[in-house]
């Protein structure tokens, strides 16, 4: 029920555009998450289960600590 702290998304596609990155594009959800409330986590650090999540890790612990 609380509002979200941050928005994560994936900015590393910027040719291929879907829908649902549409609606992450959005104005309204741009202003909501601005200012170090929207964090980009590269898509090739969190598709497998593997060393890289712990990049994606710590990239969205230092965006929640406000760094």
């Amino acid at each position: 029920a609380s509002p979200p702290d941050i928005l994560v998304v994936d900015d590393t596609a910027k040719d291929r555009r879907s829908m649902a990155q549409e609606f992450l594009d959005h104005p309204a959800l741009r202003q909501r998450f601005a200012g170090g409330r929207r964090v980009a986590v590269p898509r090739r650090l969190w598709i497998c289960g593997g060393p890289s999540v712990a990049e994606a890790a710590a990239m969205l612990a230092q965006a929640r600590s406000g760094r």
